[in-house]
């Protein structure tokens, strides 16, 4: 289980600041069905925890050389 010492920050950008800085082509792809697109990465991938689980099996086969 990865749990992170310090999370980097995040930033949720309006659609004004993201024309201020980058093109209206890369903002409209990000903004055109989404007015306040935002996906944290870091609670992706540290925010959930394993579920317990438990597996058995058995398998049986082989030909006269190979057997498992």
């Amino acid at each position: 289980m990865n749990t992170p010492l310090r999370l980097l920050e995040t930033r949720r950008w309006t659609r004004e600041e993201a024309l201020e800085r980058y093109s209206a082509d890369v903002v409209d792809f990000w903004f055109n069905d989404n007015p306040n697109p935002f996906y944290d990465n870091a609670a992706a991938i540290y925010g959930q925890r394993k579920l317990s689980y438990e597996t058995n099996i058995d398998v049986r086969g082989g030909t006269e050389t190979t057997r498992y």
